[in-house]
């Protein structure tokens, strides 16, 4: 029981275990070499319109969204959809750790293989 001291003793806290094998960046509707949907950048953002829908987690003041490992990866990735999910909300991402992917601005240009890192160029994605 968290006790009124505790800087989140009365927020609402909701996991989302990676189910996907993406670290929640997958945006594929269609089966991998594998047999598995690369999606978790979509489930991410189902349970965001689920909880808003259901529970009222578009009237959120605050949100913090965080992970670590693949969680952390995937909070960064999401962080910009969930802000376009939550407009009234103060949306904000704070890995812990994980961080492993070229410097990007948005989950679009780590998509679209745009990086601001000098020591990995932007791939060229038109093939």
């Amino acid at each position: 029981m968290l006790h009124k001291t505790q800087i989140f003793y009365n927020w609402n806290h909701i996991y989302i275990p990676t189910c996907s094998g993406d670290c929640h960046t997958g945006a594929s509707g269609v089966l991998n070499d594998w047999g598995l949907y690369r999606a978790g950048h979509f489930n991410a953002l189902t349970v965001v319109r689920h909880l808003t829908a259901e529970f009222g987690m578009g009237n959120a003041e605050h949100v913090l969204v965080t992970g670590c490992s693949s969680g952390g990866i995937g909070s960064f990735m999401n962080v910009d959809g969930i802000v376009d999910l939550l407009p009234n909300s103060i949306v904000k991402a704070s890995p812990q750790t994980g961080w492993y992917y070229p410097v990007v601005s948005s989950y679009n240009d780590w998509q679209n293989g745009i990086t601001t890192n000098p020591v990995n160029p932007p791939r060229d994605t038109r093939a």
